[in-house]
């Protein structure tokens, strides 16, 4: 969970920085939901989720340090979200009888009534555990499995990690009026990994290459290279041993011999008679 928003507060950052957005000083925060009946025990009550908010620290350039202090700020979120009356005021929905509960929730909808509610926070990020093991329908196994989550008037951005048989997705769904470009967050985040990934590869025994580092990273885009490299171009590699002694033997200056196909187009245009020439 930290891993991953230390990824999203460096895509946030570099987006907004590059859009001249980003705060003065400070950090972004996010809210996360939080699986309260795990936390507080089973009860009857069917609605036990709570949200509690912590510091995205996107002051710190460096990856490594940001998830440092992504940590504790999230430990001390879910400390003091055990004890939050927010839970509990949750639970009113099934306090009230449907009829009562949906015309509620019509009349703040239509209103936008959560832009009034000082939230100050940037986005919500959500953590999924979806099967450790591959599905199947009709004989056909599914390949990806991706979360979705919900955007509320005064919430234009929502983050979703789910994870599907061994694979982990992240889901984004933003309102168009606050992230008009959705593509250039996208390459926002796969830097944000990249730059994350290199770090951390870095930290281990010896100094791998950066070739190396960027084939170990599982995402296919140019931006790897320049992540770990740091805008250099790419090494290029040796040519193989069996290629450069081939070369060696062929005799320079004589041609190959032509393929049966290439020899009866040869022959073809030999003996075609010319066409006589219009006056």
């Amino acid at each position: 969970n930290d891993v991953a928003l230390g990824i999203i507060g460096g895509a946030l950052q570099r987006y907004l920085t590059a859009k001249g957005d980003a705060p003065a000083e400070g950090s972004l925060a996010a809210a996360m939901p939080l699986n309260m009946r795990t936390r507080r025990g089973t009860t009857e009550e069917n609605n036990q989720v709570g949200s509690v908010f912590a510091s995205l620290h996107t002051d710190i350039s460096d990856p490594l340090e940001r998830i440092i202090a992504i940590r504790q700020s999230t430990e001390n979120a879910k400390l003091s979200g055990e004890a939050s009356p927010l839970v509990d005021a949750l639970k009113l929905a099934g306090v009230f009888s449907p009829v009562i509960s949906k015309s509620v929730a019509r009349f703040w909808s239509r209103n936008e009534l959560s832009r009034h509610i000082p939230m100050n926070i940037s986005t919500c990020i959500s953590n999924v555990a979806g099967p450790d093991f591959p599905l199947y329908c009709a004989g056909a196994r599914m390949v990806d499995y991706y979360g979705l989550g919900v955007l509320t008037p005064g919430m234009g951005i929502f983050h979703l990690v789910f994870s599907y048989s061994g694979k982990i997705t992240l889901s984004v769904l933003a309102d168009r009026d606050i992230m008009p470009d959705a593509e250039f967050y996208h390459d926002c985040l796969v830097a944000a990994y990249e730059e994350l990934y290199a770090a951390a590869v870095k930290l281990g025994p010896g100094k791998p290459k950066s070739a190396a580092i960027a084939a170990k990273a599982r995402i296919s885009s140019p931006k790897r290279v320049r992540a770990v490299t740091g805008g250099k171009a790419p090494t290029k590699v040796a040519p193989n041993k069996t290629t450069s002694a081939r070369a060696k033997k062929s005799t320079p200056g004589k041609p190959k011999s032509l393929t049966t196909t290439t020899r009866l187009k040869a022959t073809r245009r030999s003996t075609a008679k010319p066409k006589p020439k219009l006056k």
